[in-house]
Protein backbone atom coordinates (compact mmCIF):
# COMPACT_ATOMS: atom_id res chain seq x y z
CA UNK A 1 0.00 0.00 0.00
CA UNK A 2 1.07 3.33 -0.68
CA UNK A 3 2.19 5.90 1.50
CA UNK A 4 -0.18 8.72 1.86
CA UNK A 5 1.99 12.20 1.87
CA UNK A 6 1.25 15.55 2.77
CA UNK A 7 2.08 18.72 1.65
CA UNK A 8 1.37 21.90 3.11
CA UNK A 9 1.95 25.59 1.77
CA UNK A 10 1.11 29.14 1.40
CA UNK A 11 0.19 28.55 -2.49
CA UNK A 12 0.07 25.08 -4.43
CA UNK A 13 0.24 25.05 -8.30
CA UNK A 14 -1.16 22.17 -9.82
CA UNK A 15 0.82 21.64 -13.44
CA UNK A 16 -1.08 18.67 -14.68
CA UNK A 17 -0.86 19.59 -18.26
CA UNK A 18 -3.95 20.01 -20.87
CA UNK A 19 -5.69 18.13 -23.63
CA UNK A 20 -6.63 19.13 -27.11
CA UNK A 21 -10.09 19.23 -27.60
CA UNK A 22 -11.96 19.61 -31.30
CA UNK A 23 -14.95 22.90 -31.72
CA UNK A 24 -18.24 21.48 -32.30
CA UNK A 25 -18.15 22.19 -35.97
CA UNK A 26 -20.24 20.47 -38.80
CA UNK A 27 -18.99 17.89 -40.48
CA UNK A 28 -15.36 18.08 -39.01
CA UNK A 29 -15.13 15.01 -37.41
CA UNK A 30 -15.57 13.37 -41.19
CA UNK A 31 -12.58 15.44 -42.39
CA UNK A 32 -10.34 13.86 -39.75
CA UNK A 33 -9.08 16.51 -38.00
CA UNK A 34 -5.49 16.06 -35.85
CA UNK A 35 -4.41 17.57 -32.66
CA UNK A 36 -0.80 19.70 -32.21
CA UNK A 37 0.76 16.10 -31.16
CA UNK A 38 -0.50 13.70 -34.32
CA UNK A 39 0.30 17.04 -36.77
CA UNK A 40 3.88 16.76 -35.81
CA UNK A 41 4.06 13.36 -35.90
CA UNK A 42 3.04 13.25 -39.50
CA UNK A 43 5.29 11.56 -41.97
CA UNK A 44 5.09 13.90 -44.97
CA UNK A 45 4.21 17.42 -45.54
CA UNK A 46 0.59 18.25 -46.47
CA UNK A 47 -0.26 20.84 -49.09
CA UNK A 48 -2.26 23.24 -47.61
CA UNK A 49 -2.57 22.91 -43.38
CA UNK A 50 -5.82 24.53 -41.81
CA UNK A 51 -4.89 25.34 -37.90
CA UNK A 52 -8.41 26.38 -35.90
CA UNK A 53 -7.57 29.05 -33.49
CA UNK A 54 -4.86 31.54 -33.08
CA UNK A 55 -3.06 30.35 -29.66
CA UNK A 56 0.79 30.12 -28.99
CA UNK A 57 0.26 25.94 -29.97
CA UNK A 58 -1.51 27.18 -33.25
CA UNK A 59 0.82 29.49 -34.08
CA UNK A 60 4.01 27.46 -33.57
CA UNK A 61 2.42 24.22 -35.64
CA UNK A 62 1.40 26.87 -38.48
CA UNK A 63 4.83 28.52 -38.43
CA UNK A 64 6.81 25.03 -38.44
CA UNK A 65 4.69 23.67 -41.35
CA UNK A 66 4.82 27.06 -43.11
CA UNK A 67 8.62 26.44 -43.24
CA UNK A 68 8.62 23.13 -44.38
CA UNK A 69 6.61 24.24 -47.27
CA UNK A 70 3.12 23.81 -46.72
CA UNK A 71 0.16 26.63 -47.87
CA UNK A 72 -0.96 27.16 -44.09
CA UNK A 73 -3.91 28.98 -43.45
CA UNK A 74 -5.37 30.47 -39.61
CA UNK A 75 -8.21 30.74 -38.38
CA UNK A 76 -9.31 32.49 -35.45
CA UNK A 77 -12.54 33.39 -33.97
CA UNK A 78 -11.78 36.26 -31.54
CA UNK A 79 -10.84 39.73 -32.66
CA UNK A 80 -7.19 39.13 -33.21
CA UNK A 81 -4.44 36.39 -32.83
CA UNK A 82 -3.19 35.43 -29.02
CA UNK A 83 -6.06 37.14 -27.72
CA UNK A 84 -4.51 37.30 -23.94
CA UNK A 85 -1.84 39.36 -24.96
CA UNK A 86 -1.56 43.15 -25.62
CA UNK A 87 -3.33 44.33 -29.08
CA UNK A 88 0.19 45.38 -30.25
CA UNK A 89 2.18 42.01 -29.76
CA UNK A 90 -1.10 40.50 -30.99
CA UNK A 91 -1.07 42.95 -34.38
CA UNK A 92 2.81 42.39 -34.53
CA UNK A 93 2.31 38.55 -34.85
CA UNK A 94 0.15 38.42 -37.23
CA UNK A 95 2.29 40.66 -39.29
CA UNK A 96 5.12 38.68 -39.01
CA UNK A 97 3.16 35.30 -40.10
CA UNK A 98 1.44 37.14 -42.34
CA UNK A 99 4.90 38.14 -44.16
CA UNK A 100 6.35 34.91 -43.92
CA UNK A 101 2.84 33.49 -46.87
CA UNK A 102 0.45 32.06 -43.74
CA UNK A 103 -2.80 33.04 -44.44
CA UNK A 104 -4.61 34.97 -41.18
CA UNK A 105 -8.78 34.51 -40.82
CA UNK A 106 -9.42 36.58 -38.05
CA UNK A 107 -13.21 38.39 -36.80
CA UNK A 108 -11.59 41.59 -36.90
CA UNK A 109 -11.32 41.47 -40.73
CA UNK A 110 -15.01 40.14 -41.12
CA UNK A 111 -16.02 43.00 -38.57
CA UNK A 112 -14.03 45.27 -41.27
CA UNK A 113 -16.04 44.28 -44.18
CA UNK A 114 -19.18 44.75 -42.46
CA UNK A 115 -18.59 48.34 -41.54
CA UNK A 116 -17.05 49.58 -44.98
CA UNK A 117 -20.82 47.74 -46.47
CA UNK A 118 -22.31 50.55 -43.64
CA UNK A 119 -20.52 53.18 -45.21
CA UNK A 120 -21.66 51.80 -48.05
CA UNK A 121 -25.83 51.28 -47.09
CA UNK A 122 -25.91 54.94 -45.45
CA UNK A 123 -25.72 57.14 -48.12
CA UNK A 124 -29.15 54.98 -50.34
CA UNK A 125 -31.02 55.31 -46.88
CA UNK A 126 -30.36 58.86 -46.78
CA UNK A 127 -31.48 58.95 -50.34
CA UNK A 128 -35.18 58.89 -49.94
CA UNK A 129 -36.19 62.11 -51.06
CA UNK A 130 -34.24 61.63 -53.99
CA UNK A 131 -34.98 57.83 -54.36
CA UNK A 132 -37.45 56.11 -52.52
CA UNK A 133 -36.33 52.93 -54.98
CA UNK A 134 -32.53 53.82 -53.36
CA UNK A 135 -34.07 53.72 -49.65
CA UNK A 136 -35.51 50.76 -50.22
CA UNK A 137 -32.59 48.30 -52.06
CA UNK A 138 -30.18 50.47 -48.82
CA UNK A 139 -33.34 49.51 -45.93
CA UNK A 140 -33.12 45.97 -47.19
CA UNK A 141 -29.82 45.19 -47.27
CA UNK A 142 -29.43 46.96 -43.71
CA UNK A 143 -31.79 44.46 -42.37
CA UNK A 144 -29.98 41.55 -44.11
CA UNK A 145 -26.55 42.83 -42.65
CA UNK A 146 -27.80 43.11 -39.49
CA UNK A 147 -29.58 39.69 -39.00
CA UNK A 148 -26.72 38.70 -39.90
CA UNK A 149 -24.23 40.15 -37.40
CA UNK A 150 -27.15 39.27 -34.98
CA UNK A 151 -26.96 35.21 -35.81
CA UNK A 152 -23.77 35.10 -34.08
CA UNK A 153 -25.71 35.13 -30.92
CA UNK A 154 -26.21 31.78 -31.45
CA UNK A 155 -23.06 30.51 -33.31
CA UNK A 156 -20.36 32.31 -30.74
CA UNK A 157 -22.54 32.68 -27.59
CA UNK A 158 -21.16 34.23 -24.45
CA UNK A 159 -21.75 37.68 -22.55
CA UNK A 160 -18.71 39.98 -22.27
CA UNK A 161 -17.66 43.39 -20.22
CA UNK A 162 -18.93 46.46 -22.41
CA UNK A 163 -16.64 48.03 -24.23
CA UNK A 164 -17.50 51.99 -23.90
CA UNK A 165 -20.35 51.53 -22.06
CA UNK A 166 -21.96 49.51 -24.71
CA UNK A 167 -22.92 45.98 -23.50
CA UNK A 168 -21.55 43.12 -26.49
CA UNK A 169 -23.17 39.96 -27.59
CA UNK A 170 -19.90 37.89 -28.67
CA UNK A 171 -17.18 35.97 -27.34
CA UNK A 172 -15.00 38.70 -28.19
CA UNK A 173 -15.00 42.09 -27.14
CA UNK A 174 -16.63 45.29 -28.75
CA UNK A 175 -17.95 42.42 -31.58
CA UNK A 176 -21.57 42.31 -31.77
CA UNK A 177 -23.11 45.08 -30.17
CA UNK A 178 -26.48 45.08 -28.69
CA UNK A 179 -26.36 48.63 -31.08
CA UNK A 180 -27.63 45.80 -33.71
CA UNK A 181 -30.69 45.71 -32.13
CA UNK A 182 -31.57 49.27 -31.97
CA UNK A 183 -30.23 49.40 -35.92
CA UNK A 184 -31.70 46.46 -37.31
CA UNK A 185 -35.53 48.04 -35.84
CA UNK A 186 -34.72 51.34 -37.97
CA UNK A 187 -33.60 49.64 -40.41
CA UNK A 188 -36.84 47.78 -40.74
CA UNK A 189 -38.71 51.22 -40.04
CA UNK A 190 -37.38 52.76 -43.39
CA UNK A 191 -37.30 49.77 -45.24
CA UNK A 192 -40.90 49.98 -44.85
CA UNK A 193 -41.02 53.95 -44.84
CA UNK A 194 -39.41 54.14 -48.49
CA UNK A 195 -41.60 51.41 -49.20
CA UNK A 196 -44.81 53.48 -48.71
CA UNK A 197 -43.33 56.23 -50.45
CA UNK A 198 -42.57 54.27 -53.36
CA UNK A 199 -46.29 53.07 -53.38
CA UNK A 200 -47.51 56.41 -53.10
CA UNK A 201 -45.00 57.89 -56.23
CA UNK A 202 -46.44 54.53 -58.15
CA UNK A 203 -50.39 55.56 -57.48
CA UNK A 204 -49.87 59.16 -58.00
CA UNK A 205 -47.84 58.17 -61.20
CA UNK A 206 -50.91 56.16 -62.42
CA UNK A 207 -53.54 59.15 -62.15
CA UNK A 208 -54.87 60.36 -65.34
Amino acid sequence: MAELVWWRGDRVFLDVGTSAAFPPIPGLEVAGPLTHIEALELGYVPSHLLVLGGGFVGLELAQAYRRFGSRVTVIQRGIRLMHGEDPDVAAEMQRVLIDEGIRVLVVEQFSTALGIVEVMIAPLIAARHWSAKASAVGSAMAVAMFLTTLSFLFTTPGWEPSLGGFPALSGAVGQFLLKDLVLLGASICTLGDAWSHQSDVARENLRP
